[in-house]
């Protein structure tokens, strides 16, 4: 595997992988499809090479995601890379679209909503990686 960290970007995702977690965070007004979500996490997939890490998904700057790509994400695509994943919110938007996420498309990861970075790390650290 690279070294780390590692920084890339797919689409309107900034993506760091470090020994710890994979940061995404989303670039404002983000309009996430399914190519994009399809994309990024083939990018991580073949980076891991058949390991998972935990993620903390920065989502406060969203503007929506399909159905398709909230579909894929909470599939086996991200369960095949992720431990868990603790989305960060911060506003009535980012906390329906975070809510709707989880009570419709059911992830198959354990999944939490954050308005703190530090508790959303603090639980994460509940779900090690074994990337290093």
């Amino acid at each position: 595997m690279t070294n780390l960290p590692l920084d890339f970007t797919v689409g309107s995702q900034n993506v760091r992988l470090t020994n710890e977690f994979v940061l995404i965070k989303y670039a404002a007004g983000a309009t996430v499809p399914l190519t994009e979500a399809k994309l990024c996490t083939d990018s991580m997939a073949r980076i891991l090479n058949g390991k998972k890490t935990p993620a903390l998904i920065d989502i406060r700057n969203i503007k929506s995601v399909d159905r398709e790509a909230r579909i894929h994400y909470a599939g086996a695509a991200t369960g095949n890379i992720f431990t868990a994943a603790a989305l960060l919110i911060d506003s009535p938007m980012t906390k329906t679209i975070g809510n709707f996420f989880l009570g419709i498309n059911k992830p198959t990861v354990p999944t939490k909503l954050f308005s703190s970075e530090e508790e959303a790390i603090s639980w994460l650290k509940k779900f090690p990686g074994n990337v290093a």
